[in-house]
């Protein structure tokens, strides 16, 4: 299987989760995604967090935790695009991509506020996770 195969394919095999220290390929622990499922971890803690905690003004607008979660979740996903685009893997680069996208015309949607901008988001969220549905579908043959 070439890299642009793999590229086309939404989904993981064995390979995926081995460890073999002894290959000296493969990092025990992916930096990568550390930091892309801490971004996720702490959006989600922001997210709980949320109705205990009054929004913060900054630069004159009001701006609560569920805002700063989606920044947090669109900065990792900007992480894993980078990350995936430059391992070859563009497509799954490319879905990163589009929702770190969506996630900050959700949060400009909702700092300004602006129901256009914040439709637009949601938009690209829904088109993009249609889109990684359809990819995931055709992968299983």
């Amino acid at each position: 299987m070439t890299a642009d195969d793999r590229d086309r394919e939404y989904r993981f095999g064995p390979e995926d989760f081995e460890d073999d220290p002894t290959d000296g390929s493969r990092d025990a622990v992916d930096p990568a995604a550390v930091i892309i499922a801490g971004a996720l971890g702490v959006g989600v803690l922001l997210l709980i967090a949320a109705p205990l905690v009054e929004p913060v003004p900054v630069a004159g607008a009001e701006v609560g935790l569920p805002a700063a979660a989606a920044l947090v979740f669109a900065l990792g996903l900007v992480v894993g695009s980078g990350v995936y685009v430059r391992r070859g893997r563009r497509f799954l680069g490319a879905a990163h991509g589009v929702g770190a996208v969506g996630w900050v015309l959700v949060v400009l949607g909702t700092i300004l506020p602006s129901r256009q901008l914040l439709l637009a988001g949601v938009g690209v969220l829904v088109a993009g996770i249609g889109v990684l549905g359809v990819l995931g579908w055709r992968a299983r043959g």
